[in-house]
C-alpha cells in the first residue's frame, strides 16, 4: 500500500521552516511570526489552489499538484481579497477561505499525498535538487533578509541595492493596509495607478495578521516567491523536456539570473569594498 505521507519530505519541510524561524529570530523578528505566516499561507493559498485543481479534475503527480497548488492559490486568493475589499465586504473573504478549507477537509484530505523524496546515493537527482533549492534561498534571500531591521541599539537598518524601491513598496503596503481604493503614497488625494496586486497581498498579511511590514516584504514573502519560482521552473522544464539534466540546467540559469545580480548582493554583504551596498542607519 502506497504511503500518503513521505516522512523524508515532511522532515525536510518542517526542518526548513524551523531553521528559517530561528534565523529570523536572530534578525529581530518576533518569535512565532514566521510560523503564523506559514499557517495563513497554507489556509489562504495552498488549500484554495489545491481545491481548484481537484474541482478541475486535473491528472497530476503528487509533486506537481503540491507545487501548482501554491502557484495557483496565490493569485486566486489575492483576487478574491481584492474583490471583497473593493466591495467593502472584507468579512466575505474569511467566509470564502472557510468554505475552501471545509471543502478540503471533507473531499480532499483523505486523498492528499505528499511528494516523495529519495535522498540516496544511487538517486542523486533529488539530492541535487535539494542543494539547488538551498542555494536559491541563500543567494536570493540573504541580502533581502538583512534589510529593514530594528537593531539592538534602537536604530533602524536599511541596506539594499535599491533602497528607493523598497521604501516605495513599504509605503504602498501601508497605504493598502489602511485605505482602499489606495492613493499615491507621498501624494495624498491622487489615485494610485500602479500594479499593486503583490503589494495588496502583503497588505493583507499586515492588516489581518498584524505582521510587521518589513518582515513581510524583506523576509517572509521572499521565501515564498523564491520557493514557488524554483518549483515552477522545475515543473515547466519537466513538462517540456522530461529530462533530469534539463531541469537542473533550467534551475541553474534561473538562479544565476541574466546578470548575476543576486550574487553581487551576496558579495556586497560579505565584502562591501568589492560591491558596495547603500546602507542607512537611522538613530533615534
Amino acid at each position: 500500500m502506497k504511503r500518503k505521507f513521505d516522512l523524508t519530505f515532511l522532515g525536510l519541510v518542517l526542518g526548513f521552516w524551523i531553521i528559517l524561524e530561528l534565523v529570523f529570530i536572530t534578525l529581530g523578528v518576533q518569535p512565532g511570526a514566521f510560523f503564523l505566516f506559514i499557517l495563513f499561507m497554507i489556509v489562504a493559498v495552498f488549500v484554495p489552489g489545491y481545491q481548484l485543481l481537484s474541482w478541475l479534475s486535473v491528472e497530476l503527480s503528487a509533486a506537481s499538484r503540491f507545487a501548482l497548488a501554491w502557484i495557483i492559490g496565490y493569485p486566486v486568493t489575492t483576487f478574491v481579497y481584492f474583490v471583497c475589499r473593493y466591495g467593502q465586504v472584507e468579512w466575505l473573504y474569511g467566509v470564502i477561505l472557510a468554505g475552501f478549507l471545509l471543502s478540503f477537509i471533507v473531499f480532499s484530505a483523505r486523498k492528499f499525498t505528499t511528494p516523495v523524496i529519495k535522498l540516496e546515493a544511487k538517486n542523486y537527482f533529488h539530492s541535487l535538487l535539494l542543494a539547488l533549492f538551498v542555494i536559491t534561498i541563500v543567494v536570493c534571500g540573504f541580502a533581502s533578509f538583512n534589510n529593514g531591521r530594528n537593531m539592538s541599539d534602537g536604530s533602524f537598518r536599511l541596506a539594499s541595492l535599491y533602497p528607493h524601491d523598497y521604501l516605495f513598496h513599504v509605503a504602498l503596503v501601508n497605504e493598502l493596509s489602511n485605505f482602499f481604493p489606495p492613493q499615491l503614497p507621498f501624494a495624498a488625494s491622487y489615485p494610485l495607478v500602479y500594479h499593486f496586486f503583490p503589494d495588496l497581498f502583503a497588505a493583507l498579511l499586515v492588516r489581518i495578521l498584524g505582521l510587521d511590514v518589513w518582515d513581510v516584504l524583506s523576509r517572509f514573502l521572499p521565501v515564498f516567491y523564491f520557493s514557488t519560482l524554483f518549483c515552477g521552473v522545475a515543473l515547466l522544464a519537466k513538462e517540456l523536456a522530461r529530462r533530469k539534466g534539463t531541469i537542473i540546467l533550467a534551475l541553474v540559469l534561473v538562479i544565476l539570473g541574466s546578470n548575476l545580480s543576486f550574487f553581487t548582493s551576496l558579495i556586497g554583504l560579505i565584502n562591501e569594498k568589492i560591491c558596495p551596498i547603500l546602507e542607512f542607519q537611522f538613530v533615534p
